[in-house]
C-alpha cells in the first residue's frame, strides 16, 4: 500500500481482527498543521502516540494526547492546542470562543481569567470576580463544571455550560 500526499505524513499500517471476525488492513496516518495569518501551514511529520498521555500524573490531570492507534476509529480526532486571545486585545474578565471546521463541527464556550474559591460557614463555597487578561489557554486543566448530582438525586449543571453550543455536521 501507497499512500500519496504533499502532506508530511507518520504513517503505520496493520491488521487486525474486525467486529464480523475477518482481518482487515488497518491504516493510522497523522499530520500537523499550523497557522500563519488565514493560510494553514502543514508542519513536520508529527510523532504518532503509542499510549494516552497526560498533563502529569494520569489519575489527576487532563488528556493531553489520546493515542493513534485505536482499530475502530472511523473519525478524526482533531486536538487543538491554542490561546484565546480577549476581543481588541483588551483586558477582560471573560469572553466568547468558538472552534469552526467548515462544513464540519461548530463549538463554543468561554473563557475566563483566574479566579479563587473561596469557603465561610454561612456562605458556603463562592467564586470570585475573574482577573481581567488578554489571553488564556485553551485546556481541560482549566476547565469548569460539568454535572453532578444534587441534593434530592436531582441532576445539577453549571449554567454557563448549560448555552454551550456543539454542533457537528458531518464526519471528520
Amino acid at each position: 500500500m501507497k499512500l500519496h500526499t504533499r502532506f508530511p505524513l507518520a504513517t503505520l499500517f496493520f491488521k487486525h481482527w474486525s467486529p464480523e471476525d475477518t482481518e482487515v488492513g488497518v491504516v493510522v496516518a497523522k499530520s500537523s498543521f499550523t497557522r500563519d495569518g488565514a493560510r494553514w501551514l502543514a508542519a513536520e511529520a508529527p510523532e504518532l502516540v503509542t499510549e494516552d498521555r497526560f498533563v502529569d500524573d494520569p489519575a489527576n490531570s487532563p488528556l493531553l494526547y489520546e493515542q493513534d492507534i485505536a482499530p475502530g476509529k472511523i473519525g478524526t480526532d482533531l486536538m487543538i492546542h491554542a490561546v484565546a486571545r480577549s476581543p481588541r486585545n483588551e483586558l477582560t474578565p471573560e469572553w466568547p470562543v468558538s472552534v469552526t471546521v467548515a462544513g464540519k463541527a461548530h463549538y463554543g464556550f468561554h473563557v475566563r481569567g483566574p479566579s479563587r474559591w473561596t469557603h465561610t460557614r454561612r456562605g458556603g463555597w463562592k467564586c470570585s470576580t475573574p482577573e481581567l487578561v488578554h489571553e488564556v489557554p485553551v485546556s481541560y486543566h482549566l476547565a469548569y463544571g460539568g454535572s453532578a448530582m444534587g441534593a434530592n438525586k436531582t441532576l445539577v449543571s453549571f449554567d454557563v455550560n448549560q448555552h454551550a453550543k456543539v454542533t457537528h455536521l458531518g464526519g471528520l
